[in-house]
C-alpha cells in the first residue's frame, strides 16, 4: 500500500493497494497547480482506519477497511512509477508518468495523530520515538545542546520590565514546538535514553530549553523572542505534565 497520485482519480491522491482492495476515493480535491511542494502522509490505524493528510491537514474523509496489509521482514519501500506496461516492441514504459521530486521520506511504526502530522509537516521530519543509534546529552549544559540553543536564540531581543507584558504569542509557541521536534532526540531522560515527541512535556522543555537558553541573560524566554512588550489577551492554565504535541 502507498501514497499514489493520479491513478484512479485524476489529479487526486489515494492510498493505493493491489487491485484497489483497500483503496477508496476520499474527495480530497484535485491538484490544480504544478511546481508546488506538498507534504503527504497516510496513516493506518489499529482499527483499520485509513486517513490521508496533505500539508498537515486531513485530505478528504477517512474510511475503514476489513483488514490492513500486514508487513514482514521482507517488505520493501519503493519509489517511482507504480505500473509499467509492455510497449509493442516489448520494451516496458510507465503509464501516467509524473515529473517531480521527493525531497524526504519517513516511515513510522505507529499511526501518527492529527497533531503529530501537523507538526511533522511544519518540521519536515521529526523523530517521534527514541532511536537506538542516538547518543543523547547527559546534561542541559552539554555543548551539543547549547550549540543548537545559541543558533536559535543568538541574542536577547528585548527588555520587558513589566512581567505582565511578557505574553507569548501563538506563532512563538509553535516555533518552540517545532524546535523541540527537531532537537528533543538529543535530550537524555532519567535512564540516559533519547527523549521523543511522544513523551516530551513542559517539565522537559523547561529543563532542556527554557532554563539553559535564558541563563546567560537572566531573562524570560519571551525576551529572547519578542522585540517589544506583548500584552496578554488570554490567560491559559495548564498542567506541565501534558505532552508538547
Amino acid at each position: 500500500d502507498g501514497i499514489v497520485y493520479n491513478q484512479r482519480h485524476p489529479s487526486e491522491w489515494i492510498s493505493c493497494s493491489e487491485f484497489f482492495a483497500r483503496s477508496q476515493a476520499v474527495a480530497g480535491g484535485m491538484e490544480k497547480r504544478a511546481g508546488i511542494l506538498h507534504h503527504l502522509v497516510i496513516t493506518y490505524a489499529e482499527d483499520n482506519t485509513i486517513t490521508i493528510y496533505r500539508d498537515g491537514h486531513q485530505y478528504g474523509t477517512s474510511y475503514k477497511v476489513g483488514d490492513l496489509l500486514k508487513t514482514s521482514e521482507n517488505s520493501r519501500i519503493c519509489f517511482g512509477a507504480r505500473h509499467f506496461w509492455p510497449d509493442k516492441d516489448g520494451t516496458k514504459k510507465f503509464i501516467g508518468g509524473l515529473s517531480g521530486r521527493i525531497l524526504r521520506a519517513a516511515l513510522y511504526d505507529q499511526a501518527l495523530s492529527q497533531a503529530e502530522v501537523a507538526l511533522n509537516a511544519a518540521a519536515g521530519y521529526m523523530k517521534l520515538w527514541p532511536t537506538d543509534h542516538c547518543t543523547p546529552c547527559q546534561k542541559p549544559e552539554d555543548e551539543s545542546n547549547m550549540r543548537e540553543l545559541r543558533k536559535e536564540f543568538p541574542s536577547r531581543t528585548s527588555i520587558i520590565d513589566d512581567p505582565a507584558q511578557r505574553a507569548i504569542r501563538l506563532p512563538q509557541l509553535r516555533s518552540l514546538q517545532l524546535y523541540a521536534a527537531k532537537h528533543c532526540h538529543i535530550w537524555g531522560d532519567e535512564d540516559a535514553r533519547a527523549r521523543s515527541m511522544r513523551t516530551l512535556n513542559l517539565y522537559h522543555l523547561c529543563t532542556w530549553l527554557i532554563k539553559p537558553a535564558t541563563r546567560k541573560w537572566d531573562c524570560s524566554l519571551v525576551e529572547l523572542m519578542a522585540t517589544e512588550p506583548q500584552k496578554p489577551e488570554w490567560f491559559v492554565s495548564h498542567w506541565w505534565g501534558e505532552p508538547v504535541v
